[in-house]
């Protein structure tokens, strides 16, 4: 992944993953570049197009789910693992198999907590 190492008015220096350096005209590209923001780079010829990587898409491999919905789903439904299925994930079975043991309450009910603290994204979701 390349990165922006220097930028001013009117050209842009990014560093590649190999080591290289290219040096880019600002005005070329779509987004106002900042100082180690994290680019995509690709070279097709004497042209050079360049991307701003959205960090969610790296450093966020899960599903995608509303927080609140998802908290007061494992706070009240935990037991049944309702807030599992609402994320997409089928451990929400197991969740329903012990419910009797008060067990899969009381994980709900500590990631229905943690779910409250995590920070969420700009439209309220959070990555499970």
């Amino acid at each position: 992944m390349a990165k922006v190492l220097k930028t001013n008015v009117s050209k842009t220096i990014i560093g590649l993953d190999n080591g290289s350096i290219e040096e880019v005209d600002t005005a070329s590209l779509d987004f106002i570049p900042q100082v180690d923001d994290e680019l995509e780079v690709y070279k097709t010829g004497d042209e050079i197009i360049v991307r701003k990587c959205n960090k969610e898409q790296f450093y966020h491999n899960g599903r995608r789910v509303n927080k609140l919905v998802y908290a007061l789903l494992a706070i009240f439904l935990g037991s049944f693992g309702i807030h599992k299925f609402y994320a997409g994930r089928m451990v929400g079975i197991v969740y329903i198999l012990f419910f009797w043991t008060c067990i899969p309450g009381l994980i709900g009910f500590i990631e229905g907590i943690a779910a409250l603290v995590k920070e969420a994204d700009s439209d309220g979701n959070i990555y499970l």
